[in-house]
């Protein structure tokens, strides 16, 4: 049976991702001056290992996260990386958060969805859309103090 696919990217809170990145710049020009008073290429190819992957993970995060709602599952990937995959049938409500618990959403602006097992905190950018597909799927899901006109 072909599923269908629905792919939601995760909102990205700017302000809190660029304290985050220019945090890391600074620490990282900090570490290439260090590294010019005193040369060497295993100096530099220390920094480089580590910097280039750090980079890479920050930027997999930021643009990287989404989740993917088939017909009977809800798929949350960061990157390649597969997070969580939840049933459908098994979610049986959405809610507003704006909790700093670490989760595979990119914003403070999230949804924390319950479902039987737990729950999850996202932050998908085209909340309404999404949170009505998973109501088209599962007419049981219930959508709490969430604003969906925006």
């Amino acid at each position: 049976m072909a599923h269908n696919i629905k792919i939601f990217r995760s909102r990205i809170s700017i302000p809190f991702w660029s304290s985050i990145l220019i945090f890391l710049f600074v620490i990282l020009f900090l570490n290439i001056l260090e590294n010019l008073k005193d040369p060497s290429i295993l100096g530099f190819s220390i920094l480089l290992l580590i910097w280039i992957p750090t980079l890479t993970l920050i930027l997999t995060i930021l643009f990287g996260t989404k989740y993917i709602l088939t017909d009977d599952k809800l798929l949350i990937k960061i990157g390649p990386v597969k997070h969580s995959e939840i049933e459908i049938r098994d979610l049986y409500s959405a809610s507003r958060s704006y909790s700093i618990i670490g989760s595979p959403a990119n914003a403070l602006k999230r949804l924390k969805l319950e479902y039987d097992g737990g729950e999850i905190l996202i932050s998908p950018a085209q909340e309404s859309e999404f949170l009505q597909h998973i109501k088209k799927l599962n007419p049981k899901f219930m959508i709490l103090n969430v604003d969906m006109s925006l």
